[in-house]
């Protein structure tokens, strides 16, 4: 993930996420209901994959609300795709256009568990950030079509 990130020139010099700065972005307040959740997850993961043949999903926020999380839920699915080691020494997933259904199924456990990550598309033409705080920030270069989110978030978008 450090090797993905720094050939991209996404880390700063302490091996933190450096976001390019964009022409674009919004802001969405995530529902409560689990069902949009997972809606959300699928439209998230299609729009990254429509973007972007490989892209970076980044879990950078977790325990901070135990009470909404399941661990062993999230450690098992991830030793089902081959990933043994605990988010926090890997919280880094690799995806590609074939995996969008495993990328939807972590994406909803982020939004359930009330997480944070980054997805960044290997072009970084777009990087979506979820946050514990429950938004959702899309940011791009490019007008994308993000109309599924206005329909599924609580909010209009946020200035």
């Amino acid at each position: 993930m450090i090797d993905w990130l720094s050939e991209r020139n996404l880390l700063c010099s302490n091996n933190s996420l450096s976001i390019p700065d964009f022409a674009i972005s919004h802001s969405f307040k995530i529902t409560d209901d689990s069902g949009t959740k997972t809606n959300i997850s699928r439209a998230i993961g299609t729009l990254v994959t429509n973007y972007s043949y490989e892209s970076l999903l980044w879990i950078n926020e977790y325990g901070i609300w135990p009470s909404c999380e399941d661990v062993n839920l999230f450690n098992g699915f991830r030793r089902s795709l081959g990933e043994n080691e605990p988010i926090y020494i890997k919280p880094g997933h690799l995806f590609r256009i074939e995996d969008i259904d495993n990328i939807q199924s972590i994406i909803a456990m982020i939004l359930y568990f009330v997480w944070g990550a980054f997805i960044i598309t290997e072009s970084k033409d777009i990087v979506i950030r979820i946050s514990h705080d429950e938004y959702i920030d899309i940011y791009s270069n490019e007008d994308i079509d993000i109309s599924f989110l206005k329909n599924l978030c609580d909010a209009e978008p946020q200035p």
